[in-house]
């Protein structure tokens, strides 16, 4: 019988409704991940370090010389915040198994996919690349 709502991971469970293959199944922390977004967004809400946006990325050296990226930093800040919750939420269902937490993974993952659409847009209307 197999069980659990995990996106990565196919739980199976035995007779008595027990988990056979308990414990993390890439071989790291699973809190890495969830960590190194929240590093990013915190680095990106200061205006620090690399953009990561595609209107920077897509940019010519002389585009990225004259562009604000304040308003890049900030889609990016925002976006890597709420990969971060997603990515926590995928490790603490990868401890806990609660089955229920799949369905606040997916409102996130929803939410992160509209604001970088509608976040696009507006930046685009304001006059910035994107």
């Amino acid at each position: 019988m197999s069980g659990g709502y995990g996106i990565f991971v196919i739980r199976h469970e035995n007779d008595k409704g027990e988990y056979l293959d308990e414990g993390n199944h890439y071989g790291g922390n699973p809190f890495d991940p969830c960590g190194g977004a929240f590093v990013v967004s915190a680095r990106s809400f200061k205006e620090k370090g690399f953009v990561f946006n595609n209107a920077y990325l897509y940019a010519s050296e002389q585009e990225r010389g004259a562009m604000d990226k304040k308003p890049q930093y900030r889609q990016s800040a925002v976006v890597f915040l709420m990969a971060g919750v997603v990515l926590l939420l995928f490790a603490a269902e990868e401890l806990f198994h609660s089955g229920w937490l799949f369905y606040a993974q997916l409102a996130g993952i929803i939410l992160l996919v509209v604001y970088a659409i509608v976040s696009s847009i507006r930046i685009a209307k304001k006059g910035g690349r994107v």
